[in-house]
């Protein structure tokens, strides 16, 4: 992987430029999706969407909020999208499969409650 595919991976990641600031939680994704074999370029941009379509902070919230209700961590709910959407990391969901993934964390909740 080239230098420039790396930054352009940890700012898709994590929101930051800088390796340095990413936190523990994004680093742990960046390495999974390494180790998962997104290492090639090409193949990581492939898997990003356009980024108009992108889940919105306010999606990416909920879904923080409805994970933090259930317990589950980063790597759960990263599971979770990969499961149903076969995307890594979440932040590329688009705003049609954040809807759908926020769903299956209420619907999951529900059957908690229950």
């Amino acid at each position: 992987m080239t230098e420039a595919a790396l930054r352009e991976w940890v700012e898709a990641v994590s929101g930051q430029a800088a390796l340095r600031r990413m936190t523990s939680g994004q680093a742990s994704e960046l390495i999974e999706g390494l180790q998962g074999g997104l290492s090639d370029a090409g193949a990581f941009r492939a898997s990003l969407v356009d980024h108009a379509d992108r889940m919105t902070g306010a999606q990416q919230r909920l879904i923080d909020r409805l994970a933090g209700g259930l317990g589950w961590s980063v790597r759960q709910v990263t599971g979770l999208a990969r499961h149903m959407y076969g995307r890594w990391p979440s932040e590329s969901l688009t705003r049609l499969q954040a809807s759908g993934l926020i769903e299956a964390l209420k619907a999951i909740a529900r059957r908690r409650a229950a």
